[in-house]
């Protein structure tokens, strides 16, 4: 399912950390009209969640740590499999919608003004070309030493980190997928740093090919790929 948010802005120059300000709006979202899901996803434990989301900005100038935009419009483009929480999900951003509320964020406040949800048609593919919409992140975390390493598409770490990622969605979600035959490769990408949690790490764009069987490919095309995916990583469409 395809979630579309239209936002309008209070002025045109938004942070550059801009994903925690959508993850913030979600997170109220919930907590006003179903804390019961709020609860599930936000409280005790890290329950990890089966969205991913982008952002489209006109026209962006990066400077500093601001970004100014060529106008008051933003779009938020969430994906997530159906479900019945992908439900309540957008019944929570509906009732921000009719309540016409304000979310402040720094220096700045953001409007839903209009919101559009489609299903997404799922397809027979074993071999997809995808560009992300987001950065890709491809993290492996040392659990002994309890810290991150980022990789980018043109490092040798980079496929085997994207493995264990969707590898440990798979089974925190308790899905039944496999990656027996499951390949990404890099066609034509960029470096791009974005901040995550507070630092500043490296991500990748691009055009990507990923192979194989068409369940797994369905449910990373609605839910995302690699990491950080519900803080506004990890979308991508496809290109055929």
């Amino acid at each position: 399912m395809k979630i579309n948010l239209y936002f309008s802005l209070k002025n045109n120059v938004i942070s550059i950390d801009y994903s925690k300000f959508i993850v913030s709006y979600i997170k109220q979202s919930l907590f006003l009209y179903d804390k019961e899901l709020y609860k599930k996803w936000y409280e005790g434990k890290n329950e990890i969640k089966s969205f991913t989301f982008s952002v489209y900005f006109n026209n962006p100038l990066f400077k500093d740590e601001k970004i100014i935009l060529g106008n008051k419009d933003m779009i938020v483009y969430f994906k997530m499999p159906i479900s019945e929480d992908t439900i309540r999900l957008y019944n929570a951003f509906l009732a921000r919608f009719k309540n016409k509320e304000e979310f402040k964020i720094t220096d700045n406040s953001m409007l839903l003004t209009h919101l559009y949800s489609e299903v997404l048609k799922e397809f027979e593919d074993n071999q997809l070309i995808i560009k992300m919409n987001s950065p890709l992140i491809a993290r492996n975390h040392d659990r002994q030493t309890n810290k991150n390493k980022y990789y980018l598409a043109t490092d040798p770490e980079f496929k085997e980190t994207i493995k264990m990622n969707i590898s440990n969605v798979i089974e925190r979600l308790n899905l039944n997928l496999s990656l027996e035959d499951f390949e990404i490769n890099p066609l034509k990408t960029t470096k791009t740093v974005v901040r995550l949690y507070g630092s500043m790490i490296q991500g990748s764009l691009g055009i990507f090919e990923l192979k194989g069987n068409k369940e797994l490919l369905n449910f990373l095309y609605q839910a995302g790929i690699g990491s950080a995916r519900s803080s506004g990583y990890g979308n991508f469409s496809i290109i055929k």
